[in-house]
């Protein structure tokens, strides 16, 4: 093949947690969940594998 298919790969410098972060959170809010939070986290797995984890809490109670 002459030409190349796919994505080229992500890198860690072009994903910004705290920004999705204030994404999510801001969309919470605009739901009607005003209580709401949001955490990150990222895990570096070996040299080349990367996990980012964000965890939502709506803190709604029925």
């Amino acid at each position: 093949m002459r030409t190349k298919l796919g994505e080229p790969p992500v890198l860690m410098s072009d994903v910004k947690i705290q920004n999705n972060i204030n994404v999510l959170q801001s969309y919470l809010i605009s739901k009607g969940y005003l209580q709401a939070s949001v955490s990150g986290d990222t895990e570096i797995e070996g040299k080349k594998d990367v996990q980012s984890t964000l965890l939502l809490r709506t803190n709604v109670t029925n």
